[in-house]
């Protein structure tokens, strides 16, 4: 069996380390979301998922998968179905399957593994002591998302992406990165102009919409954030500056049309930093061809501010300008609420299963009330303990991605930089599906690549000396 799965695998490996596998997989997402038969579509996953899974002890060629799923939902009312998890069960079997065909013969040296534990611990002993506890079963799910959940996916893409020895393992992370940012953008214009539903408020054209179906719309630009620094990276790496530019515009736009303010304005300013990041690591002909076009880019601006001018003065936008940033959206009432939480309770916090009272008549068994910033969630929930595990975290990853300069690590800096940002006024970290999953997968893939560039000696040390 082991050897018809081997020859199977060399036959199929052209097609899933191809460039035209997680294209595939993003057309097939965007066209069952378009459709609204996301169980369709998981089958049609479950194929895929079992293929790589079973064929392969590297996962690199199932990477597109976990990412994009989720954006195949217009709805979670497809979870009220039975038949959604039928595929799912394949696609359960087909892992445990990867586990016995390709056993582990040992763990992976990760640098996340014990702060994801330290994380883990004060997940589940945030609100020790604080009189919320008889609500302490209701967050259970976010805890293992958030802790376990994270740690597992860690686990996995460490033990198990062993890419090809000439295989640009830093250009498919990118493009798959890329692919997914224009799938979140194609589904943002689909969902801003072009589906119609019965309900006015959401109708087509629609003002004040919070989500496309599988997430909020905030989460939605901070995928977008993530992806955009991918797509400048993917640029540099293959010099397809149409395609490339094209894709980073379309994201633009999308993020435009979510109305997030503040991602916006997040993109808008790293927007010259990724430029000049792009002129300083790509060659001669795509320093040039960037050049000019940042020169057009420029030109069109000056001349579109100009064409705002006649129709209003700079007053009149410096005082909305202002409007906008002062406006916090009830966030500052959160933030206060925090804060006093923790003055209460600076050990431990209130823990994730903490809701407000004026909240409680609107959450369900499972729950988790949201301070909307990560720093205010953990020091409320989780105290000094949550402080200090998240705190642990940070420096590692950061480690992970400062320990070389090359152009993937600069480009994957930039994309956690952003989304860390706007995590300041959300709680991207407990984000798990999709924000933390293409995040750990990001780092999982720069961890690979720096080891691989440990065990190889730069060109100056290959020279032995030799003594007589």
């Amino acid at each position: 069996m082991l050897n018809n799965i081997s020859a199977l695998a060399k036959k199929m490996q052209p097609f899933f380390y191809g460039a035209y596998f997680p294209a595939y997989v993003a057309m097939i997402t965007a066209l069952f979301y378009f459709l609204d038969l996301a169980i369709v579509g998981l089958f049609v996953y479950a194929v895929f998922a079992c293929l790589t899974l079973v064929l392969y002890e590297d996962l690199t060629p199932f990477i597109p998968l976990p990412v994009c799923v989720l954006a195949m939902f217009k709805s979670f009312d497809a979870f009220s179905n039975v038949l959604t998890y039928v595929p799912l069960v394949f696609i359960f079997i087909a892992l445990v399957l990867h586990f016995v065909l390709y056993p582990i013969k040992r763990i992976t040296k990760g640098k996340l593994y014990l702060p994801l534990i330290i994380v883990t611990f004060a997940l589940f002993v945030g609100g020790f002591f604080a009189p919320y506890m008889s609500r302490y079963g209701g967050a259970i799910v976010s805890m293992v998302a958030v802790g376990p959940l994270v740690l597992f996916i860690y686990f996995l893409f460490t033990t198990y992406v062993k890419p090809p020895e000439k295989f640009d393992f830093a250009k498919h992370v990118a493009y798959v990165l890329t692919l997914f940012g224009v799938l979140c953008a194609i589904e943002t214009f689909y969902y801003k102009y072009c589906r119609v539903t019965n309900n006015p408020i959401v109708d087509v054209i629609s003002v004040g919409w919070s989500n496309i179906g599988w997430s909020n719309i905030n989460a939605v630009a901070t995928c977008l954030l993530i992806c955009m620094p991918a797509c400048c990276y993917l640029l540099v790496r293959t010099g397809c500056v149409k395609s490339c530019l094209t894709a980073l515009l379309a994201m633009y736009v999308a993020m435009y049309f979510t109305n997030s303010e503040a991602c916006l304005g997040i993109s808008v300013v790293f927007l010259p930093i990724s430029v000049i990041f792009m002129l300083l690591k790509s060659n001669d002909r795509i320093r040039k061809q960037l050049i000019i076009i940042s020169f057009i880019v420029i030109i069109l601006g000056l001349i579109a501010f100009a064409f705002i001018l006649t129709k209003t003065s700079i007053i009149a936008l410096v005082t909305k300008l202002f409007t906008e940033l002062m406006d916090d959206t009830s966030r500052s009432k959160m933030y206060r609420m925090g804060l006093e939480l923790f003055s209460k309770y600076p050990i431990f916090g209130v823990g994730l299963h903490f809701v407000p009272e004026e909240y409680w008549i609107t959450v369900d068994a499972v729950f988790a009330f949201n301070f909307h910033s990560s720093f205010f969630h953990i020091l409320a929930t989780m105290g000094i303990v949550g402080i200090v595990a998240f705190t642990f975290y940070y420096v590692r990853r950061y480690q992970i991605l400062t320990q070389n300069y090359g152009a993937y690590n600069t480009f994957a800096f930039l994309s956690f930089t952003i989304m860390e940002i706007y995590a300041m006024i959300d709680t991207c970290e407990f984000n798990v599906m999709p924000i933390m999953l293409i995040v750990t997968i990001l780092l999982v893939s720069v961890e690979k690549l720096n080891n691989k560039s440990n065990e190889q000696p730069l060109p100056l040390f290959k020279r032995r000396i030799k003594f007589n």
